[in-house]
C-alpha cells in the first residue's frame, strides 16, 4: 500500500519539485525519505540548509509518518521525533490525503514559529543564526546526506567560492552563501531536478526487483 502511494508522490516530485526544498527516498528504502530545506530568507535561518529523515510506516496513507530533523536548527532537538499534527504523534489528526508535499509545506511552516511542541528547542535568534552557518559544515558528514544530495554540497561550494572572491550574492553571517531571492537559482534547481530524476530511476529500479524479482530495463519513461 504505501509503497504504490509513494512510488506516484516520487513521480509527481520528479516533475514538479517544492521550491526550497527538496525530499528523495533512500535508494534501498521507498519508506525512508531523506529531506533538505533551505531556510526562510526573512527569518533567522536564513542561509541554513536543514537535513532530516521522514519514516513512512507501511499503512501509508492511512497512517502518518514520524519526522526528524538532524541538522541543528535552533528549533527542533536533532534526530528526535518531532510532535507534529501531521506526525505520528497525533494520528487522530491525520488526513490520508495528505502528502509528502504538504508534510513538507507544514514542517516548513511549523519551524518559523516559535510553538512549542515535543521535539522543539528554545534558542535565540544569533544562536539560530550560528546554527544556520554551520549547518553545511554538519550536513557534510552525514554519509546519507552526501549520497542523496551530491548536487546540493556542489552549488553550496559554488557559492560560498563566489562569494569568498566577491562574486554572487553575498554571504550570510559565518560565511554561508545566501541567494538574493532567498531561494536556489534556476540553475541549481536544474540540477537538483535531474538528480533527483536519477534517484527516482534508481529507487524504482530498486523496488521493481525487489517486489518482482524482474530487472527492469524499459527506460526513464516507466518513471516519468
Amino acid at each position: 500500500m504505501a509503497v504504490a502511494r509513494l512510488q506516484k508522490e516520487l513521480k509527481l516530485l520528479a516533475k514538479d519539485p517544492l521550491p526550497s526544498m527538496l525530499a528523495r527516498p533512500h535508494p534501498n528504502n521507498l519508506l525512508e525519505w531523506h529531506y533538505c530545506l533551505e531556510g526562510a530568507s526573512d527569518t533567522a535561518y536564513a542561509g541554513g540548509t536543514y537535513h532530516g529523515k521522514i519514516i513512512f510506516p507501511k499503512e501509508y496513507p492511512f497512517k502518518p509518518p514520524s519526522i526528524m530533523m538532524w541538522t541543528p536548527s535552533g528549533r527542533f532537538q536533532p534526530n528526535t521525533r518531532l510532535c507534529l499534527s501531521m506526525s505520528d504523534f497525533h494520528p487522530e489528526s491525520w488526513n490520508p490525503m495528505w502528502s509528502l508535499s504538504s508534510i513538507m509545506s507544514g514542517l516548513q511552516s511549523f519551524m518559523v514559529e516559535s510553538t512549542p511542541t515535543q521535539g522543539s528547542v528554545n534558542t535565540t535568534n544569533a544562536e539560530k543564526r550560528q546554527l544556520a552557518a554551520a549547518s553545511m559544515a554538519h550536513n557534510v558528514k552525514n554519509a546519507t546526506f552526501r549520497k542523496l544530495y551530491p548536487d546540493v554540497i556542489e552549488a553550496h561550494a559554488a557559492a560560498a567560492a563566489a562569494a569568498a572572491s566577491g562574486g554572487g550574492g553575498g554571504a550570510a553571517r559565518g560565511g554561508t552563501p545566501t541567494r538574493v531571492a532567498g531561494g536556489w537559482t534556476t540553475l541549481e534547481m536544474v540540477k537538483h531536478a535531474i538528480v533527483g530524476v536519477a534517484i527516482a530511476w534508481m529507487v524504482y529500479k530498486n523496488v521493481r526487483r525487489l517486489t518482482s524479482g524482474e530487472d527492469d530495463d524499459d527506460g526513464l519513461d516507466a518513471v516519468l
